[in-house]
């Protein structure tokens, strides 16, 4: 989440900048970031980074967006700024201060007056946020998210028309082993397929004997023996052996109603031909995408806030085993999981990348207009509940934000809490691509 639209303290004098530290900062920027991009090549870590440099590159646009429609609106900005913390390098055009913070976790514009608790110049008074018209103000505090949809169409474009997607229903399942299941998730307990020592990249022969021609074969013949050893033939290194698995019991393992017999064990997928369509069909379907995508984010956020998920959530916390396996990815990321999901996916392939990036956009998009403060939609909420009440009345109306810092805080309290469990989260159990 980015943290967007603040004001600052009239208490806090301005801090000069040296002379020096116009053409001269440029280039130790520059200097530094060639050193990054030397090292990531070297240490092999190239795709993550540039993963990482894209959401990087897609908060500051974000934050783009605050500060050009701020801008058009004649409101004063005083800074713009990568992360947060102290101040690692800095650079003063005009009225605005630009640079980079300690912690890059977000960004941020700062626009004069955003509420009724700011003090200011009462020179700069009719370029503050507070000051100006409703249309202004909506323009201002929602272009942050319009440029994350814009980004996520535009990405989508590029699938279709540049990389190609594939058809879920084309895909294949081979019976080659991609996945042994990991004890977390196979209901707290070492999974049959692990006990019998079978690894990634065994292929699939027989069963009892039984020859195997596809992946359908597999199931069929593990799901009626419940707690049965059963004899995989498996094909390792060219080498044939023969290993016994006693299966589990699906009621035991994810509390089915009808048990049936698991092993703990994940296909090769063939995702099936690439399909590429010409750019005006491309813009057709990836907006048609954009909407569907938008409905299973909000879907998913008013979901994770549902006491089931807030329990699984907890469990996740305290180590639990969950009674849905697939609960195990709902779950906020903090920037260690985004870093570990980043290399994950660059390893994959150029559409994968991409289409996380897309995700990445619709989400952050919806998120940040959550109608509460600090969000972006908390100011759309007031602006707007300032319009209709200045409407009503005959005369301009201000809400009085003293009343609305209760909220504030609390929602500021909870993403802390939220941070830190992701954190914790993702440095105990990181989450697994190929999960």
């Amino acid at each position: 989440m980015t943290q967007t639209l603040e004001s600052p303290r009239s208490d806090v004098p301005a801090v000069p900048v040296p002379p020096d530290e116009g053409p001269a900062a440029v280039v130790r920027l520059a200097a530094v970031i060639g050193a990054l991009v030397v090292a990531a090549v070297y240490f092999g870590v190239w795709r993550t980074v540039a993963v990482m440099s894209a959401v990087i590159l897609m908060i500051m646009l974000h934050e783009l967006g605050h500060f050009v429609m701020a801008r058009r609106a004649g409101m004063k900005v005083t800074e713009f700024f990568l992360g947060f913390g102290p101040r690692l390098w800095s650079i003063r055009r005009g009225e605005t201060e630009y640079g980079i913070k300690a912690i890059p976790v977000g960004g941020y514009v700062r626009v004069i007056g955003m509420n009724n608790l700011d003090e200011v110049d009462p020179a700069d008074e009719p370029r503050t946020y507070r000051a100006q018209g409703y249309l202004a103000r909506l323009g201002m505090a929602s272009a942050g998210s319009i440029v994350h949809f814009i980004l996520a169409f535009a990405l989508l474009v590029g699938i279709y028309a540049g990389t190609g997607v594939t058809d879920p229903d084309k895909a294949t399942a081979r019976p080659v082993i991609d996945q042994v299941i990991a004890a977390e998730e196979f209901g707290g307990r070492t999974s049959p397929a692990a006990k019998a020592g079978l690894r990634p990249g065994d292929r699939i022969v027989a069963l009892d004997g039984q020859p195997v021609r596809s992946w359908e074969d597999v199931p069929k013949h593990i799901g009626p023996r419940v707690e049965q050893p059963i004899v995989m033939t498996i094909d390792r290194n060219g080498t044939r052996r023969d290993i016994t698995v006693v299966t589990a019991s699906s009621k035991e393992v994810r509390n089915d109603k009808v048990a049936t017999g698991l092993v703990g064990i994940a296909p090769e997928v063939d995702p099936g031909p690439v399909e590429r369509v010409n750019p005006a069909v491309a813009v057709g379907r990836s907006a048609k995408q954009l909407v569907t995508l938008t409905g299973q984010t909000v879907t998913g956020l008013v979901r994770m806030f549902t006491p089931s998920s807030i329990g699984d959530y907890g469990d996740q916390l305290t180590g639990k085993p969950l009674s849905d396996p697939a609960a195990e990815g709902n779950r906020f990321l903090s920037p260690v999981g985004l870093v570990n999901l980043a290399s994950d996916v660059s390893a994959v392939g150029l559409r994968e990348v991409l289409m996380l990036l897309v995700l990445i956009n619709v989400f952050v998009g919806m998120f940040n207009m959550i109608p509460l403060p600090p969000f972006d939609g908390g100011h759309v909420a007031v602006a707007t509940y300032e319009a209709i009440r200045s409407k009503i009345t005959g005369r301009r109306h201000q809400v009085d934000m003293n009343k609305l810092l209760p909220v504030a805080w609390g929602v500021i309290i909870l993403l802390l809490l939220i941070s830190v469990s992701a954190l914790y989260l993702d440095i105990k159990s990181p989450l697994d691509l190929n999960g």
